[in-house]
């Protein structure tokens, strides 16, 4: 079949901005190549641009990618000092704007003049990290954390009433694309695969997949993977026969292959292969398809 893998921005973003591990490489498996390329280069430009002479400024969960390198951010530590007009950094925190399977939770206390404590659990899918200490006020609105043992940073900026985080080198124990970047509010959380399955499939779709396989495999490996894993809709394409027809691709990072794919036929035709880890399964209405793969899709 002729696949093309499409990952969402965040997820590219997500890999190419974790922070290193202290005993483990980073996750690569399911990197797209030509996404990851793309997001380098960009990321690249954007540090190139940075001076550390002028204050951190951070209006989106993309700026980040201006401040992951320890050289940037190293001399802006330097210049910590105390101030008296701080935001207010305190309370219980959560990553938003976000995939729901890639986040962190982060408490931040004991703020003073000069600094606050924090500690935070951050995820990528089922991979875990965690990271602790004393962020220290560069400005008014932003603090950095300096780990001492290997050198790395992560710094906090307030903007609106919104935290921006992001990790440069190595700083907590973390790895495998687990990275404390991103947005993070004491609100309402939003997730970007909110509503996923409804956005995908129709009613009359998932009452067919349904039908064809197991209620633990629609359980465990088809619902499981469209709302927590990476989804890829391919629309208003066409079989080789010319009938219309929609081609879905899902998968779970770091759950080795749990995932589907499957090709909806406008006429009523259905077929579908899950990867129920190292055990692949098919099904299908169509009586006189033989083949236990999915029919070719021009995905152009």
């Amino acid at each position: 079949m002729n696949k093309k893998t499409i990952l969402p921005i965040m997820l590219a973003a997500a890999l190419l901005t974790g922070c290193a591990t202290k005993a483990e490489p980073i996750d690569k498996e399911f990197t797209n190549a030509d996404s990851s390329t793309e997001a380098s280069t960009e990321a690249a430009l954007a540090v190139a641009t940075a001076d550390s002479s002028d204050p951190i400024d951070i209006t989106c969960q993309e700026d980040i990618n201006k401040y992951i390198e320890v050289e940037t951010i190293a001399p802006i530590y330097e210049t910590r000092k105390s101030t008296e007009t701080a935001t207010n950094f305190e309370g219980q925190w959560q990553q938003t704007n976000n995939h729901s399977s890639i986040g962190g939770d982060i408490t931040i206390s004991d703020q003073d003049k000069e600094k606050f404590s924090f500690t935070g659990d951050f995820w990528y899918f089922s991979h875990t990290g965690d990271a602790e200490g004393v962020a220290y006020f560069v400005s008014d609105n932003t603090a950095i954390f300096k780990d001492e043992e290997y050198d790395g940073y992560i710094f906090f900026h307030m903007n609106d009433g919104e935290m921006f985080v992001g990790c440069a080198g190595t700083a907590g124990m973390m790895g495998m694309a687990v990275s404390p970047n991103g947005e993070y509010t004491t609100g309402e959380v939003v997730h970007t695969n909110e509503g996923i399955m409804e956005e995908t499939y129709t009613d009359n779709e998932l009452k067919l997949i349904k039908e064809l396989i197991s209620e633990d495999e629609y359980k465990d490996v088809f619902e499981f993977s469209t709302d927590e894993g990476v989804v890829s809709l391919y629309d208003d394409k066409a079989l080789g026969d010319g009938a219309k027809c929609k081609y879905v691709d899902s998968f779970v990072p770091t759950m080795g292959g749990l995932g589907y794919e499957l090709v909806l036929v406008e006429d009523g035709r259905a077929y579908i292969l899950l990867h129920n880890y190292s055990e692949d399964i098919f099904y299908t209405n169509d009586t006189n398809w033989t083949s236990q793969e999915l029919p070719e899709v021009s995905l152009e």
